[in-house]
């Protein structure tokens, strides 16, 4: 395009050329008229020079313009450029603050977290402890009931010759409960029943073979234990059901027999048994009575059933039964109820430590959750923003460059904007000086014409007309020549400028490759180094709890064995005492043994002219031996004093029932007395304490210029079963309880609740020491003056170190202190001689 047009410009100026030749000639013909054509023909000349010099600077301006407004067009280019830039920068500057704060939101989040769970963790550990302490306190526990119970039964396994008089029926009910067989059964009357060995024989004497009676929870368990015996041949027992055994009354003839003063009292009251066996053991004993010896038994005898210390009986029939002692049934030297009652705590002690057990499992499984997602939150807190930090500070630092250099530009823009508006006011100009000059040039070309050949004039005009174009035409061209040359400049510069940022983004390129590539090593080696120690700490953790688990292991098998020590230890103990109290016994056992073998040696004839299959079986003799005594209880003679004994008693159950009656009167008319007392008391109540509540918010209100006080009762319904609050609040501030206010807010309100007590039951007279201490001076004020309105119908006495209070007294003393340490009075102080602080002037001092 600029070979044509140079082309075009060269064929021009030749056209230009030839039209100049021929015009010089017509000019010098026109030259030759006459003196005023030449004159003219000069100036005409001067105008044609000035305008082609106007001309020539016309070119020369509008390229200048146009090389202004391709900067301009340039220097807009840029600016978008740079502009595009700085958004570019700013976004990712936004971006970067963006994913810092992210980060330190998570990393804050996760922070609370990893806090929560340390709580938590403290918590654990702290819970762990504690149930640890109980676990130890728990086995103790264990090991201590263990103990006893290994300690009570080996007694008992001792004691197992005791049950030596049982029948072989209730040796197999034991035997059954003792195998867990039978349910309910709780023993025999001789294993529950604790008697003082003074009064031993009298009670197995007394109690007999209704001793071995077993005591059973109900009537149903005592159907299901005879069935037991029924169904596997074992013979007879005797049973108690606690829900069906009735605890019958001694009668007269006993009442009377108790009082004497060689009596012990009755066989129930002298033996030791759970209340619960009440109604059993009055099967066994009755109202037998436990006397002294034989001759106070017999003074008594008849109608009471008798029983002395050396074992003799005498039964209420008048049958008298002793001699030495036969074999009888012993009371247990062990309170079976005692060991139901420890295996029943063992039971559940041990049932307590399994779900301790079993919790603090649980709790350290929780404790190893809890470290794998701290261990978790650790490592997502190791993740570092300093590479974010240090990409946005380079963003920053490049959107500082980018800024200058818009701000450079657009100082370019503006000094190319009044070069422009400069060169377009100078064309302005040339414009208006080239209308004038073809103004001029046409009136002195019409002066020169005038009278010359009218073909030349017009060859000359079109000549000029000619030229003129050509010219313009020309300068047309050479601009249009300068300006592509000057866009091919701008271009090439351009493409320089490209290829420059195509190098630096290909560099920036290549440099946040090398960085993503180091990012992702080091990504990988942490992950790597993550695991590492996520595998070491499992490994850790599976040691840690294979260890606790052998520490548990090793624990439980110790308190093991040393449980097995304990009740080897008892065991070895009970056996001690027992060979020590067999050998105490072994002296009266051999003495009894030579009087029954001295017996078998009187009946030693009889006995051998007896064959064995006559013998009937030591059962079957008990057996006869307590139906017999049945029999006689049956058959016993009735009491003839009881008919008298009747009638004194329903006389006076009469008098009770009366005396019953008016108490039952009486005390209906007190209740209601007392509800109508009550009553009375609560509505005086309401009464008084709503008139002072009334009196109390509008002293209060009056005091503290517009705030609220009030009275609230805890329990409204009952009001003498709670206490009362005091409710205030003052101006401008929220309702408080008074325990919450500031010390001059509670004195304000204490003081309105006395002077709202007063007003509602005023006292003569009121002595106020310092009320006013806590006050400012606006509410000492508002103080002082109610306490000198109310002082109209009471007399107060108060003291007080503020003026303001003082100003407001009818009169003032004033108390000082002489320099002997003695106060001294001083009568109708003058107001003006009070300081500050409450100090009076004495005598030129300070009082």
């Amino acid at each position: 395009e600029i070979k044509n047009l140079v082309s075009s410009i060269s064929q021009k100026e030749r056209e230009r050329d030839g039209i100049e030749k021929e015009l010089k000639e017509l000019r010098e013909s026109l030259k030759e008229s006459d003196k005023v054509s030449m004159e003219l023909s000069k100036e005409l000349a001067k105008l044609r020079k000035e305008y082609d010099d106007l001309i020539q600077r016309k070119h020369e301006l509008n390229l200048e313009r146009e090389r202004e407004r391709s900067k301009m067009d340039t220097l807009k280019s840029k600016l978008s450029e740079l502009e595009k830039t700085r958004e570019t920068y700013e976004t990712e500057i936004k971006d970067a603050n963006w994913r810092i704060e992210e980060v330190k939101k998570e990393r804050n989040r996760t922070i609370k977290r990893k806090e929560h769970l340390e709580r938590k963790l403290f918590e654990k550990r702290k819970e762990e402890a504690e149930l640890n302490q109980q676990l130890r306190e728990i086995n103790l526990a264990v090991r201590r009931l263990e103990g006893e119970y290994a300690r009570l039964k080996a007694e008992i396994d001792a004691n197992e010759s005791m049950r030596k008089g049982y029948t072989t029926a209730v040796l197999k009910i034991l035997e059954a409960r003792d195998k867990g067989e039978l349910k309910g059964i709780h023993g025999t009357v001789a294993e529950l029943a604790r008697v003082d060995p003074k009064y031993e024989m009298a009670m197995q004497i007394a109690g007999g073979n209704r001793l071995q009676a077993i005591i059973v929870d109900d009537d149903e368990v005592a159907a299901e234990a005879i069935e037991y015996l029924r169904r596997h041949n074992l013979g007879r027992a005797t049973f108690l059901p606690l829900n069906k055994m009735i605890v019958g009354k001694p009668r007269a003839k006993a009442l009377l027999a108790v009082e004497d003063e060689k009596s012990h009292g009755f066989a129930m009251d002298l033996v030791s048994f759970k209340k619960e066996y009440e109604g059993a053991f009055w099967y066994v004993f009755g109202d037998t009575v436990v006397v002294e010896d034989l001759y106070t038994a017999r003074k008594w005898m008849g109608g009471v059933r008798l029983v002395t210390l050396k074992g003799d009986l005498i039964e209420a029939s008048g049958a008298m039964i002793g001699g030495s002692t036969e074999k009888v049934i012993s009371f247990s030297q062990v309170d079976r109820s005692k060991l139901d009652e420890i295996e029943d705590k063992l039971g559940k002690t041990v049932e307590a430590r399994d779900s301790l057990i079993e919790k603090i499992e649980s709790i350290r499984k929780e404790m190893e959750e809890m470290l794998k997602e701290k261990a978790e939150i650790e490592g997502k807190l190791s993740v570092d923003i300093t590479e974010i930090e240090t990409r946005k500070r380079e963003f920053e630092a490049k959107l500082d460059v980018v800024m200058k250099e818009i701000e450079k530009k657009t100082g370019e823009m503006k000094e190319i904007e009044e070069r422009v508006k400069t060169i377009e006011s100078e064309l302005d100009g040339i414009e208006k000086r080239l209308e004038e000059i073809n103004r001029l040039k046409e009136e002195k070309g019409k002066l020169l014409v005038r009278g010359k050949k009218e073909e030349m004039v017009e060859k000359l005009k079109e000549l000029e007309e000619s030229l003129l174009g050509m010219k313009e035409e020309l300068v047309s061209m050479n601009g249009e020549l300068e300006t592509l040359k000057k866009k091919r400049t701008l271009l090439e510069t351009k493409r320089e400028e490209m290829e420059s940022r195509i190098r630096e983004i290909e560099k920036e390129l290549k440099e946040n490759e090398e960085a993503v590539r180091e990012l992702k090593a080091k990504k990988d080696k942490q992950v790597e180094e993550m695991e590492t120690l996520i595998s070491l700490e499992t490994t850790q953790s599976t040691k840690l709890k294979g260890l606790s688990e052998e520490k548990d292991r090793i624990y439980r098998e110790m308190v093991r064995m040393e449980t097995e020590m304990d009740k080897i230890s008892t065991r070895i103990e009970s056996y001690v005492d027992l060979i020590s109290r067999a050998k105490y016994r072994l002296s009266t056992v051999e003495d009894a043994l030579k009087e029954v073998e001295k017996e078998m040696e009187r009946y030693r004839d009889i006995i051998e002219n007896i064959s064995e299959k006559e013998i009937p079986s030591l059962d079957s003799l008990m057996e006869s031996l307590r139906l017999t005594e049945e029999n006689m209880h049956e058959l016993e003679p009735v009491n003839m004093r009881a008919l008298e004994e009747y009638e004194h008693q329903e006389e006076r159950k009469k008098k009770l029932e009366e005396d019953i009656k008016k108490l039952r009167e009486q005390k209906r008319d007190l209740n209601r007395v007392a509800k109508e007392i009550a009553k009375r008391k609560k509505d005086r109540f309401f009464e008084v304490f709503n008139e002072i509540n009334d009196n109390f918010r509008d002293i209060y209100a009056e005091l503290s210029g517009g705030g609220e006080a009030y009275l609230e009762l805890e329990n409204r319904d009952d009001p003498f079963a709670g206490g009362m609050n005091i409710k205030v609040r003052p101006k401008g501030k929220k309702v408080h309880n008074i325990s919450a206010l500031s010390g001059g807010e509670k004195s304000m309100a204490s003081l309105a609740l006395i002077f709202a007590i007063q007003r509602y039951d005023p006292s003569p007279f009121y002595v106020l020491d310092e009320i006013d201490m806590y006050l400012d001076n606006i509410n000492a004020e508002a103080v002082s003056r109610m306490i000198k309105e109310n002082s109209s119908y009471a007399q107060f006495i108060l003291i007080s170190l503020r003026k303001v209070t003082l100003k407001e007294a009818d009169h003032i003393y004033g108390v000082t202190m002489r320099e002997d340490g003695i106060s001294e009075i001083i009568g109708a102080v003058d107001l003006s001689a009070i300081g500050p602080h409450g100090e009076v002037s004495v005598g030129g001092g300070r009082g």
